[in-house]
């Protein structure tokens, strides 16, 4: 389903002479469908460059992604963003819902844009928002929605779609520790279904993945397959 493969990444310094600082270097592993991964390192160690490029929001300096048989570096702009919305789910620790649009009509977005009818967007945002628990919330634009439902709201929109990759950066991070518990139980509620990487510092959300990769200084130190705490046997 994912392939990485000696994936590398570095950024331009600005100096006399320029000079490039390496972010990732010869990242290689494969992720197959229905595995639920956590990305974990201390601060800087690439794990956010590293979904970024997995997801297609960055390009490589070196080496390749392909998602289900797809190499992302053979994607134009277009034909990739038609992809990452057919294919892929994103949730951000910012949430970076649209301000302007209600709860439903951000959870709608996905479906409108790969030209589903109004009529099935609002009844499939309808039933994601009452599984996430804000069926008396759906009219409330963003700011009227605290941190915890703002998110609930962001997972709901990453999943309406039914994606077969769901990519998360810090889904927990900026939440207490109730509302963190529910984010977490809805993400691994996907478990088996779609792949589902995770980047993330919480302890309990990484204990209950299906496979631990862990990064230092941009490179693969650890890759550990495990039973997660509560996972069927």
């Amino acid at each position: 389903m994912i392939q990485a493969q000696n994936l590398g990444r570095s950024f331009l310094l600005e100096g006399n002479p320029p000079s490039l600082l390496p972010v990732l270097k010869n990242v290689s592993f494969e992720i197959p469908e229905g595995q639920c991964v956590a990305l974990l390192g201390p601060s800087g160690s690439g794990k956010s460059t590293l979904l970024a490029l997995l997801a297609g929001l960055d390009s490589a300096t070196e080496g390749s992604v392909s998602l289900n048989g797809t190499k992302l570096d053979t994607l134009s702009s277009d034909d990739l963003t038609e992809f990452r919305a057919k294919n892929l789910g994103f949730v951000f620790q910012a949430y970076h819902l649209i301000p302007t649009l209600t709860a439903l009509e951000n959870v709608m977005l996905p479906l409108e844009l790969q030209d589903v009818p109004r009529a099935e967007c609002r009844k499939r945002a309808e039933a994601w928002l009452k599984r996430v628990g804000l069926d008396t919330r759906m009219d409330h634009l963003p700011r009227q929605l605290s941190g915890g439902e703002q998110q609930r709201v962001a997972v709901a929109r990453a999943l309406v779609a039914e994606p077969r990759i769901v990519f998360a950066d810090e889904p927990t991070g900026n939440l207490d520790s109730v509302n963190a518990a529910k984010v977490t139980e809805l993400l691994l509620s996907l478990r088996g279904r779609c792949a589902l990487v995770l980047v993330t510092h919480d302890a309990t959300l990484a204990g209950q993945a299906d496979r631990v990769l862990r990064l230092r200084d941009g490179e693969v130190e650890s890759d550990t397959l495990h039973t997660p705490a509560g996972a069927r046997p």
